[in-house]
This record gives C-alpha cells, sequence and structure tokens, in this order.
C-alpha cells in the first residue's frame, strides 16, 4: 500500500475512504473494507498477529480458500495449495477432472486434494510459483503448448485414448491416487 501503512496497527487506525482510496481502483471495491476490518481484528484481537492456520485465516472477512494459501504458501513460507485459474487448468488437464462431468463440489474437492498432494515437502512456495507460470505459460486456456509440454507423456488430457480406456475398466481417472474426498 505504497508504504503507507506498514503495520497491522497502522492500518486499523488508518480512515477507512484512505484505504479505498488505494484499493478500489484496483477493482473488486470491497477489498479494502476487508483489508482494513481484518486489520482491525488482527490488531485488536489477536495482538497485532495474523492466524497462521488455513482455519485461522479462513475466519477473517474477505478471506477465502485460495487467498489463505497464497498467504500461507507466500508469506509463510508453509506448504499450503493455492488453486488460481491457471493451477486449476493444469491440474485438471493433467489428471484429467473433468471426466464424467462430476459435480463442482466434488471437482473443486478433488482439485484441492490433488493440489496439495503434489507439494513436495518443504517446497510450497516454490512449486506453487511453478505451477501458476507452468499453467500461465504453457498449459495456457486456448492455444497449449503441448507437444513441447514436459508433463505430456503424464497428461490425462493429451493423451484421450489411454483416459478413455482407464475410465473404462476403473472408473475415473483418480483410482491411482489415494484422497480422501
Amino acid at each position: 500500500m505504497n508504504g503507507c501503512w506498514p503495520t497491522f496497527a497502522d492500518l486499523a487506525a488508518a480512515p477507512l475512504d484512505a484505504v479505498k482510496a488505494v484499493t478500489d481502483p484496483l477493482g473488486y471495491h470491497v477489498r479494502g473494507t476487508w483489508l482494513h476490518r481484518i486489520a482491525e481484528i488482527v490488531t485488536d484481537e489477536r495482538n497485532g498477529q495474523l492466524p497462521n492456520t488455513l482455519e485461522g485465516l479462513l475466519a477473517l472477512p474477505g478471506i477465502g480458500r485460495y487467498t489463505a494459501g497464497a498467504v500461507l504458501s507466500f508469506a509463510l513460507q508453509q506448504d499450503a495449495p493455492i488453486v488460481d485459474t491457471n493451477v486449476d487448468r493444469l491440474v485438471s488437464r493433467l489428471f484429467n477432472l473433468r471426466v464424467a462431468r462430476p459435480p463442482a463440489a466434488l471437482r473443486g474437492k478433488r482439485l484441492w486434494a490433488l493440489a496439495a498432494a503434489l507439494i513436495p515437502p518443504d517446497h510450497g512456495y516454490l512449486f506453487n510459483q511453478a505451477l501458476m507460470d507452468f499453467g500461465a505459460q504453457i498449459c495456457t486456456p486456448y492455444k497449449p503448448i503441448c507437444l513441447f509440454c514436459p508433463l505430456r507423456p503424464h497428461c490425462q488430457w493429451w493423451n484421450p485414448p489411454a483416459r478413455r480406456w482407464r475410465d473404462l475398466l476403473y472408473g475415473s481417472c483418480l483410482t491411482d491416487i489415494h484422497l480422501k474426498c
């Protein structure tokens, strides 16, 4: 925030209009209000300490699974999954999560479980950044660079005949991955 509010206490003490003047031009105008409220909660109820667990972060206003994962992974260096649109597309294609068109809630649960299971221990920050970059640059929405993709031999989206046989035999592309979903 341009160095205006270097601590949660400084942000909490700032007028909401001043915070919104910085955040509103970024779009999604409620973010400034949420950010200000989070600063108040952290300052008044948490002794200036941001929660360091998924549950703690999700309890704050305006923080969802993606933001909580980003804070845990990037700011706190924990092995927490992050699923943005690029990671969603990459993992969904790699494991063909859209096969048989599962309900969105089930697909989302599988997606987050896979994203968590794929993280190499103690390397969440780098791995998450790599997944997001890979999805943005190689496994793109409209013209993915499949021909040169190093994941192509394992990609169930690229190799549909093998995927179809596997799905016919086993019922799902996730049968050999032991996930609790």
